[in-house]
Formats: C-alpha cells, structure tokens, sequence
C-alpha cells in the first residue's frame, strides 16, 4: 500500500508539473452548464462556423449581468484564464465590457479586469494569484451580443518569454495565389525557444473570418478537439527545396518534435497551391522546419485582406501553457498579393510590400525607435535604426485622420558599407495639425520595395514637458523620456483615480516604455511622473 501511495504521489507531481492546461470547456451542452459549473441567464447559443471556437457551440451572452462561474479547481494549480469571444453581429461600443474575475475567498478582478472585443474572434487572457479556486466572467451590455467559447483555465509558467517560449515572426495575409485559393496560401513563421517541443502541442487561433469548414483555431492533435490539426508533408517540403535552390535548407519536423531554437513555417493549407519560391531565405543560415494544416478545401483566407480593424493570432503552448497574441490591421499595408506582416520581440507591426511574391522578404532595418517631439510650432520627428541594409531613403507622412496620408518629408539613407549600423534619423514638420497629428514611417529599397512601419501619434496643442512624449499607435500607447528620467515612476489612473499601473525604468539602455492597448477599455486616462517637473497629461484611448 506504502508503495502504492509512492506511485501516485510521484503521478501526481508529474501531472502537476507537466500539464499546464487545468480546466479547457468548449460549452458543448449548449445552455445547459458543464457539471460544477455556474450559468447566470445563459439562454443562447450560436452554431454557425464563423461563431464559435474550436467546436460548436458557443454560448451567448445578451443582457448585463449575464455570467459564467468555472466548477473549482485547487488552489496553487493555476494562474492565468483565457477564452475565446466576438460580437454575434453588430460592431460593439465602449460600454460592451466583459469583467474577469477571481475568487479566493472574495470575489476579486484579475489583470486585465475587463476587456472590450469586436465582430472578428480572438482568444482573450488574464492572469490572478494562485491562491485561487474559481474564476468567472461577466457582462456589461451596452449595445450588442457577445458569443463565448473555449473557456481555459491553466498555470502558465513564469519562463514564458521570447527566449524560453517562442518569437512571432511574421504572416503572410495576402497570399500570392488569391485567384487560385487564398486560404491554403496564407501562411505565418515563428523561431521556437530554448526548449523542443512536440507538434502535438501546438495550438494557433486566427481570424474567424469569411466561412468553410475551419473555424478558427489550428491543433497539433486529433485527440484534441479543434477545427483542423497539423501535419507534415515531406513531398511539398522536398518541392520548397528544389524551388529555392538550397537543397537541405527545408526540414519536416523529426518524429513530430520542433528543436530548440527552430525557425518554423505554418503553412494554412496541406498543401499550398503552388511550390512557394524562399530562394531568398537561401543564405540566411540555418534552416526552417515546415508543418502544414489539414486544410485541402477551404478557399477563405483568414485575414481579410484589406480590413481596417485590427487582426489578432495566438499561438500556444499547451504544455508550458505559455501563448503569445499578435495583432494588424491589413488596411495600413499595400493591398497587393504577397503583403507580409512581421512583428519584433514587442510586437510591432510592421508592413513589408512583397510584389515580387518571392515568399518572404528579409526586412532591410531593424527599427528600435519612432517618436515625435514637439518644438515651438513645429513637430520634430526621431527614428533610431540598429541595423539597415540597401535602404534608398525614409518616407515620412502626415494624417489627421488615421486614414488618409500626405507627404512631408523624404530622408536618404546614411548607411554606409562599414557603418550601417546603430544609426539615428531626425525631420522637422513644420506645419502640424492642431489637434491630433498621425505620422506614418516607410523606407523604400534600392529594388523599389517599401516597408511601412509603426504609427504614432502626438497631440500638438497638448501641453507637453519638454523631457517627456506620448505617442500612441494603433496597438501601443509609447511614452518616452530622456535620460533626467530613467529612474523616475510613472503612473497612470483613469477618470475616477484607480491606479492602472506603475512603471519605473531602470535599464539603460531604454528611454521609453510601452503600454499594450489591449490591456485598457477604450476611455480617458492621465499619466504622470511621481518626483518630478512633469504636469499629468490627458491622453484618449481609442
């Protein structure tokens, strides 16, 4: 019997440490809540492809107060919560919120509280303490419905970073093939961490957009329920190397297994419609491991090529229980086939016309840093490059509406052969807008392709410090500061005093901080610096 318990204590301290996913519920009783769970005025569901998760249904949420309460879990076994929701029609407003909440003891908000969502899915998280046992979700109606599904509940570790989990590298939205079947070229990269993992693992949400069989999250396994799974496919990989002429250089994953810091291609479709042609990944170094989605039908692409909302995917881990989520808007690229997304270690978007089609372009700079200034009547501009190569010169627009955009300046690029690195550009516009003044960045290659680069913005007739500047892009709220403030705390609270959050830079080598506008409902807020010259700034969340 001593033995017996021997086993099972070790059992369970495997179980413990290795399955990181706690509670996953896909709602498939439809109204009627999964045993040990709470349904308040749940009397709806939803079954058509573009309105549900991983399987049919998802329940609907129409009437404040509307609420979902998981069965209990143990406390000490989970820290994080997420799931999957969109507008059942209508565009939402600000007052649309769903509130997440926590319960040890108390009914208690995790972090983010709330969270506002729109007509195309996404998968949203929290996280709370683990001293909980509960948690629960409820809504606040102002004016539309909100379709709920794929209700997880998991202990995401703390090594869930780039390096440890996975960079997102880029999506290719706009495939070069939309005549033939846009929704099995669509394709996106990412470079794995320090650790291997198992394909089956693997678990990608993407848009719900257009309809076909799918839906809207990808599985690396058929034991888990989900709209398609991921395979491999060594006569299309064979095909990719004889295309790009670097034979050796496209792998199928051995045994199923991503290796450690393994460069990944997730194709949509199994197979693609035609051989891609990655010849210019040839010299690149090292090599990339391809898996492909069962898809062999469905001719929607997930993205909506030329959408002016924002597009989210999230990829995760389901051992580790780590995930990342990375958002663009299609609208803001070129419209053409081939347009490419990529995404630094923060996740800014970055927009890579691709007209040759050639599969992925190597982006020719690395951007570190793009913020305004304001100077007496005018506007002065900063862009800082850690790397650049056959750059021709920088394009710098203006808007006042976030959609339509004139010239105002043109740089040429100073890269030289021995120095094309760490370098530093600055323009003046000398006639903004009062009011709100957009500026887009874009450089354009000796080739004649153009890269369009994160939004800012800057409020003119604001009153600024002259050491302090708030930007805000179409993801990110980007305050910046010079070095008289590198060890200062700033806040932010909104209208009623709560305090959102602190931050205090300590690292030198940064002279700015970003706030992800995901975290916060559309609203006014003030910032501002504790121990300092610096006045509270207003700034709109939109």
């Amino acid at each position: 019997m001593k033995r017996v318990s021997i086993v099972f204590l070790f059992l369970f301290i495997l179980f413990k440490s290795f399955s990181q996913i706690l509670i996953e519920e896909e709602f498939n009783g439809g109204t009627t809540a999964p045993g040990g769970w709470i349904f308040n005025s749940i009397g709806a569901t939803l079954n058509s492809n573009s309105n549900y998760g991983k399987t049919a249904p998802s329940v609907v949420m129409d009437a404040t107060n509307d609420q979902i309460t998981s069965t209990t879990f143990i406390a000490g076994t989970a820290n994080t919560v997420s799931f999957w929701a969109q507008s059942t029609g209508a565009t939402p407003t600000a007052g649309d919120i769903i509130t997440v909440e926590y319960f040890n003891g108390a009914w208690l908000t995790c972090t983010p509280a709330t969270f506002n969502f729109n007509t195309t899915a996404r998968m949203f998280e929290a996280t709370f303490p683990n001293t909980a046992t509960r948690v629960r979700i409820t809504y606040i109606k102002s004016t539309v419905n909100v379709a709920i599904d794929d209700f997880t509940v998991l202990n995401n570790t703390s090594s869930c970073t780039a390096a440890n989990f996975l960079y997102f590298t880029n999506i290719t939205f706009n495939s070069c093939n939309a005549n033939s079947c846009e929704g099995t070229d669509e394709f996106l990269t990412f470079k794995n961490g320090n650790s291997a993992f198992n394909l089956s693992d693997l678990e990608i949400t993407v848009p719900s957009v257009g309809s076909g069989p799918e839906g809207t999250t990808f599985c690396g396994d058929v034991l888990n329920p989900c709209d398609e799974f991921f395979t491999t496919n060594a006569g299309y990989v064979t095909a990719l190397n004889g295309v790009a002429g670097c034979a050796g250089f496209f792998l199928t994953p051995p045994g199923g297994i991503i290796p450690a810091n393994a460069r990944v291609i997730v194709f949509m479709g199994n197979p693609p419609s035609t051989t891609i042609n990655f010849g210019t990944l040839c010299g690149s170094g090292g090599n990339y491991y391809c898996v492909f989605v069962s898809n062999t039908t469905n001719c929607v692409g997930r993205y909506s090529n030329s959408a002016a909302s924002l597009r989210y995917t999230t990829i995760r881990n389901r051992a580790s229980g780590c995930s990342v989520e990375r958002a663009f808007m299609p609208s803001l690229s070129s419209g053409n086939d081939g347009d490419i997304v990529t995404f630094d270690a923060a996740g800014t978007a970055t927009y890579v016309s691709n007209p040759g089609c050639t599969g992925f372009a190597v982006l020719p700079i690395t951007l570190t840093n793009f913020y305004a200034k304001p100077n007496e009547s005018a506007v002065q501009l900063y862009w800082q490059v850690e790397r650049e190569e056959n750059v021709n010169y920088y394009l710098i627009e203006r808007s006042t509406d976030g959609l339509s955009y004139s010239p105002i300046n043109t740089l040429k690029s100073i890269a030289t052969i021995s120095q094309n690195y760490n370098l530093e550009y600055t323009t003046t516009d000398y006639n903004p807008q009062y009011g709100i003044n957009y500026y887009r960045l874009t450089n354009i290659d000796n080739d004649g392709q153009s890269q369009t680069y994160k939004i800012i913005m800057l409020n003119f007739n604001q009153h600024h410090s002259s050491d302090v500047w708030i930007n805000q892009t179409e993801t990110d709220v980007v305050i910046s500061f010079t070095p008289a403030f590198k060890n200062k705390q700033f806040y932010l609270i909104d209208m009623n005093g709560k305090l959102i959050c602190n931050y205090k830079n300590t690292n030198d080598e940064l002279n700015y901080f970003i706030i992800p506008k995901y975290t916060l409902p559309k609203g006014l807020y003030v910032i501002g610096c504790n121990n300092s010259s610096m006045p509270p700034q207003k700034i709109l969340i939109n």
